[in-house]
């Protein structure tokens, strides 16, 4: 049986991935930059057997800008520097792979330089996000359609993706799909953004989709509120992440309903141009505040433009609570195998208010969705993902 380097970095899905492994006993190593977070109960049963390393961050971020010679926001630098630790990351595992003969399973943002010079048969890739050229022609089609969002309330735009992109980071993200002999994604989506540039692909890609911990998402059965019908946002306030087309839609109005956000704060006067009495901000909570929100909420809206998976939708569906989610995620895969909400189509603000209208008005139907999240949540598990993920690898 295979053994496999693992690099992951910035702690990824709670390093999952590499459990899979372990759980198998076919991980050799899991290299990270942040040891620290092994210890902060993610993959605690196995950091006393796993070999770690530490990569220094301070000089690669030195590094990437002086290479790069930076003269751009300071967004676009914070994502630049987070590609090009992960990049070395990745090149401590290839490091290691080649001097031990061994495979390497990496996470996208890790894989270029963890493949480089490999043969295809050693190198697994785990897509975490979509596909970049996929991407890149995503955020140029909405540059040509003229949007604009106001930069004060704004954490970054499509432009400032592009930017970042049209530098030689993007061949970091885009070529390894052509370096693995392997692919694994956690949604369908994923798995079409690659197809489309490359569908000769199609035979050595596996969805295998992201667990959740019941024990940190306790379900409560969630009928809805006899008054108003409250939606919950959890997010940044980003434009990819469909923000300003929610509240677009909230703007025209939707009866006897609320729109609760949590994720970041908004200063009161950059509020008041754009919230109205039905919208309430409750910033950044606490773990048992978000799970308290879950359980508050009547039905949870991810807008998403673009998403890999989502995690916060197997979050609000163990905790009872139907979501209506982006098409461009993990929600189609969710909702059509278990009836836990409805799809949206991101880019339509008239989609995504019809969406709220119907569930305010259909409460018998939100009901039965909650119902059905209470069913699904069991098929959510991580050890579901483990077993898929080290099935595939054997």
């Amino acid at each position: 049986m295979s053994r496999y380097v693992c690099p992951n970095s910035y702690g990824r899905d709670d390093f999952h991935l590499a459990k899979a492994l372990y759980l198998r006993n076919q991980l050799e190593c899991l290299i990270s930059e942040r040891p620290s977070f092994l210890y902060a109960n993610r993959i605690k049963d196995c950091v006393e057997i796993t070999s770690k390393y530490s990569v220094s961050i301070n000089a690669l971020l030195l590094d990437a800008r002086r290479r790069l010679r930076l003269k751009t926001n300071n967004t676009v630098a914070r994502l630049i520097d987070w590609l090009y630790v992960s990049q070395s990351v990745g090149k401590k595992g290839n490091e290691i792979a080649k001097a031990r003969s061994l495979k390497i399973v990496s996470e996208l943002y890790s894989a270029y330089s963890a493949f480089s010079g490999l043969e295809r048969a050693n190198c697994v890739l785990f897509q975490t996000h979509p596909q970049a050229s996929y991407l890149k022609k995503l955020y140029q089609e909405l540059m040509i359609d003229g949007k604009s969002y106001s930069t004060d309330i704004n954490e970054y735009h499509f432009d400032y993706e592009l930017e970042m992109w049209s530098r030689e980071t993007f061949d970091m993200l885009d070529k390894p799909v052509g370096m693995a002999s392997k692919i694994i994604c956690a949604s369908e989506y994923v798995k079409n953004s690659i197809l489309e540039n490359y569908p000769m692909l199609d035979s050595i890609i596996k969805v295998v989709p992201y667990g959740v911990d019941f024990s940190e998402y306790p379900s409560k059965k969630n009928n809805p509120s006899c008054n108003k019908m409250k939606f919950l946002y959890v997010g940044q306030r980003t434009a990819r992440k469909g923000f300003f087309n929610l509240i677009d839609a909230w703007k025209r109005g939707i009866k006897n309903s609320e729109l609760h956000i949590v994720g970041f704060d908004v200063p009161e006067n950059i509020k008041n141009n754009f919230l109205n009495n039905d919208i309430f901000i409750h910033g950044r909570i606490s773990h048992k505040a978000l799970v308290n929100a879950f359980h508050d909420a009547d039905c949870f809206i991810f807008p998403s433009i673009s998403e890999g998976f989502g995690l916060v939708l197997l979050q609000s569906i163990s905790c009872g609570t139907p979501i209506i989610a982006s098409c461009n995620s993990a929600g189609p895969d969710i909702i059509n195998s278990h009836e836990v909400g409805m799809t949206i189509n991101p880019f339509s603000v008239d989609h995504i208010y019809r969406s709220m209208v119907f569930a305010s008005e259909n409460r018998d139907i939100v009901s039965a969705w909650s119902e059905n999240c209470l069913k699904a949540r069991g098929y959510y598990s991580w050890g579901r993902f483990h077993d898929g993920v080290a099935n595939y690898l054997n």
